[in-house]
Order: structure tokens, then C-alpha cells, then sequence
């Protein structure tokens, strides 16, 4: 084979999986427009409301952290409603039969209990902070920061990376051009940095955002990303604690052999 033929068939595949690679991060941004169009909506209303004292704010913050702190013990005490939660859970019940592993049981009840206590962490900040300004958008903002981490878009642009270079460096006239272009522009429009990560500090520099709400905005954001992150990390524990032994319950019911540990 021609040295020419085997780098343009090298070249079609790496334009094949790019294009590949693009097509999956177009469809992530399908998915993240809404929200982010709405957010920066709200971030424009809020412009021109009264700014919420950052003292004041900051006691707010730290008895909903206070709380969650307290709340997620008892959250997961109720061996009642670790019975129901196991139960729904196929990977749980296929251990109970002696056909699945010990972590996909544990993953799957913690998955229950992650988005369990999101809501609880939301309903607990909507009542807290419910005549604070920032709050709609600043929760907004969490939000589509964890959706961004929920798509793995660091995944994503880390395959598509090397393949751009790639094309780029060795494939001239292979689409080079207008699929780096493509790529570019979604990331311009999706709002994430480099690593893939919500770029929450563009949004607001984009609307003008006065710098004063723009700290209150990062304090929301943080606050109720960090405390739900340690509230599910400190319920993963627990629930890998109380079951670790599971295989060992001997017991008909799934609710019962739950039942036993405690």
C-alpha cells in the first residue's frame, strides 16, 4: 500500500471519529440550552433586584449546612425505610439470592439515597433562603453544574482532543477546518470551560452581573453543591457500613434480612 493511501484511510477514520465524537457533544448541547437559556434569563431579571446582604446570606448558609449535618443521620436510621428503599432495588435483591455482587447491591441503594437527599438539601434551601434574591438563580446555577458532571463532558473532549490535533496536524483537507470550528462554537455556546465544567463565572460576566451578586451567586452555588456532596458522600458510608455483611442474613424477606443488621 501507498504511503498516500494509508494516510488518507488513517485520516478518514480519524474524521469518522471525530465527527462521531462532535456529533455526541451536539447532542449534549440539545440537552443543556434550555437550562442555560433560562438561566441566563433569570440572571438578567435579577440585575435589577436589591442585593442580599452578604452577612446576612452567610448566617443563612450555615444553618443550612448546620442542618444537613444533623438531618443526614437521621435520614438513614429508619431501618423501615432502608427495607423499602432495598427492596426496589434489583441489584439488592439479586444478592439476597446469591446472584449479584456486594457493590452493585450497595451502588444501587445509594443511588436510591442520592437523589433522596438532593431533595432534601433543595427543600431545605428553598425554605431558608425563600426571600433571598439570588437564590432562584444561584440553585439554577448548581443545578447545571451537576448536570454538566452528570455528561461527563471531560470524557468527551478528552477523545476528542487527540483526535483534533490529529486531524490537524497531519490531515489537511479532511473537514479540518469546519469540524475543529463546530466543536469550538459548542463549547462557546454550551458554556464550559476547558475542562468541561460549567462556566458559571462566563454567564454572569456575559449579562453584566454586578460583582456584589456575582459573590452572593458563588456563594449559593457552593454552598448547596458542597453540602450535598458531603451529605451523599456520608450516606454512601453508612449504607456500605450497615450492609457490608448482607450475605450473610439467612432470612426469607428482603426487608427482614435488612432488618437484622440493625
Amino acid at each position: 500500500m501507498a504511503i498516500t493511501d494509508f494516510k488518507n484511510q488513517m485520516c478518514n477514520k480519524y474524521t469518522t471519529n471525530t465527527l462521531r465524537a462532535s456529533r455526541q457533544l451536539n447532542n449534549l448541547h440539545k440537552l443543556t440550552r434550555g437550562p442555560y437559556n433560562a438561566l441566563r434569563n433569570t440572571l438578567f431579571d435579577l440585575k435589577s433586584k436589591p442585593t442580599t446582604s452578604a452577612f446576612i446570606l452567610q448566617q443563612k448558609l450555615n444553618v443550612l449546612s448546620g442542618e444537613m449535618q444533623s438531618q443526614v443521620p437521621d435520614l438513614l436510621s429508619n431501618k423501615s425505610d432502608l427495607a423499602r428503599m432495598a427492596e426496589a432495588c434489583t441489584p439488592f435483591k439479586n444478592l439476597i439470592d446469591g446472584k449479584g455482587s456486594l457493590t452493585d447491591a450497595i451502588g444501587s441503594v445509594v443511588d436510591a439515597t442520592n437523589n433522596l437527599i438532593q431533595n432534601v438539601v433543595l427543600d431545605a434551601a428553598n425554605t431558608l433562603m425563600s426571600n433571598v434574591e439570588e437564590y432562584a438563580s444561584g440553585a439554577a446555577m448548581s443545578a447545571l453544574d451537576a448536570m454538566f458532571g452528570n455528561i461527563k463532558i471531560p470524557d468527551i473532549l478528552g477523545n476528542l482532543d487527540p483526535l483534533l490535533n490529529c486531524l490537524d496536524n497531519m490531515c489537511p483537507g479532511h473537514r479540518t477546518s469546519q469540524i475543529i470550528d463546530q466543536v469550538n462554537q459548542i463549547q462557546s455556546d454550551m458554556g464550559f470551560t476547558d475542562e468541561g465544567k460549567f462556566d458559571a463565572a462566563k454567564i454572569m460576566q456575559e449579562v453584566g452581573m454586578p460583582s456584589d451578586k456575582q459573590a452572593n451567586l458563588n456563594s449559593i452555588g457552593s454552598i448547596i453543591t458542597d453540602t450535598t456532596a458531603k451529605a451523599q458522600e456520608s450516606a454512601s458510608n453508612q449504607v456500605s457500613s450497615l450492609f457490608s455483611s448482607i450475605k450473610k442474613a439467612k432470612k426469607s424477606s428482603v426487608a427482614n434480612k435488612i432488618s437484622s443488621f440493625f
